[in-house]
């Protein structure tokens, strides 16, 4: 779903704008949600960011400041993932926490009622 968007030439240009953006400056990706874990700005773009070394903090429906780690921290228990594995690594851990995620809030076409003819 989103893997196919990230690695779309626009995305990726969208992504380089951000990186390029002069140091001194703060820059802000807002959404309506107030649980940053059901935004795709934070599963998406978030995780790219982050993936590029870039700072990324996340402010919560209480106006208070959630770091990447403790947000990963936090994915992992919600998807029952927070304990250590004989059969996948941390990162693998946390890329199928996200995974899942984004299946849950990935925008999908209802289907319902349509029918092929």
């Amino acid at each position: 779903m989103y893997g196919l968007l990230a690695d779309s030439q626009k995305f990726k240009e969208g992504i380089e704008r951000l990186l390029t953006l002069p140091q001194s400056q703060r820059v802000a990706l807002v959404c309506a949600e107030r649980e940053p874990l059901e935004c795709h700005r934070t599963i998406l773009i978030g995780k790219v960011l982050h993936s590029k070394g870039t700072d990324v903090v996340s402010i919560l429906g209480d106006g208070s400041a959630e770091l990447w780690p403790d947000l990963v921290t936090r994915l992992l228990r919600l998807r029952k993932l927070d304990r250590p594995s004989l059969f996948e690594s941390e990162d693998e851990l946390v890329q199928r926490a996200f995974l899942e995620q984004e299946r849950e809030i990935a925008y999908a076409p209802d289907t319902a009622g349509v029918t092929s003819g």
